[in-house]
């Protein structure tokens, strides 16, 4: 269960690798973020329909494959208040980043990527989500 509400936000963190998972999850709980941990798509629809949440990050060791259709069907819930989807990618192919653009991704962000330029662009997600939201 998601804890209650984190003052910068609840982020669903989709990430199979229990390493990249243990990770990220430090660094986001250290900068005050909530953070839900997840290792399948099916985990995440599961947690997208049950929980207040405020931001999705998709973490590099989904397929690609997967991380599009999980897009696609966050985008197909159609609803103002969805939260915005952040890949995190190991590719910088133009067309791989254009197809989860495309399948509903707000952001994708390459790997390698410095902590604070990491942090930040969540942070402007996080912040356009809310006003949004308002």
């Amino acid at each position: 269960m998601i804890k209650p509400r984190s003052p910068k936000g609840h982020i669903l963190l989709l990430e199979a690798e229990q390493d990249l998972t243990s990770a990220l999850h430090a660094l986001l709980a250290e900068r005050g973020f909530g953070v839900r941990a997840v290792a399948t798509t099916a985990q995440a629809l599961q947690n997208l329909h049950e929980a207040a949440l405020d931001l999705i990050l998709i973490g590099s060791s989904t397929p690609q494959a997967q991380a599009n259709a999980f897009c696609r069907r966050v985008k197909a819930t159609d609803s103002p208040t969805a939260p915005p989807v952040v890949v995190l990618s190991d590719t910088a192919e133009p067309d791989t980043i254009r197809e989860l653009v495309e399948a509903g991704a707000t952001d994708v962000l390459v790997q390698p990527f410095g902590e604070e330029l990491y942090l930040a662009r969540l942070e402007v997600h996080l912040e356009l989500a809310a006003m949004r939201n308002e």
